[in-house]
């Protein structure tokens, strides 16, 4: 039986509801809470994403969606 060509698959895994800090830090919470996305345990990663990703990534990344 001949090989499967390679596929790819693009999954969009929803927006923020506005570009504003606020919306993109409340997503991003949101996205990044879910087990299956992040599998690190909880008390190590409820304080990096708290203290570190969700204040510094919110309003970097609302910038980039204020752009598109």
């Amino acid at each position: 039986m001949p090989a499967s060509p390679p596929a790819l698959l693009l999954i969009n895994l929803g927006t923020p509801e506005a570009p504003t800090p606020r919306a993109v830090r409340r997503y991003l919470a949101q996205f990044l809470h879910d087990r299956r996305v992040v599998q690190l345990s909880r008390w190590l990663w409820y304080p990096v994403l708290h203290l570190a990703i969700l204040p510094l990534r919110g309003p970097r990344v609302a910038d980039k969606y204020a752009k598109i």
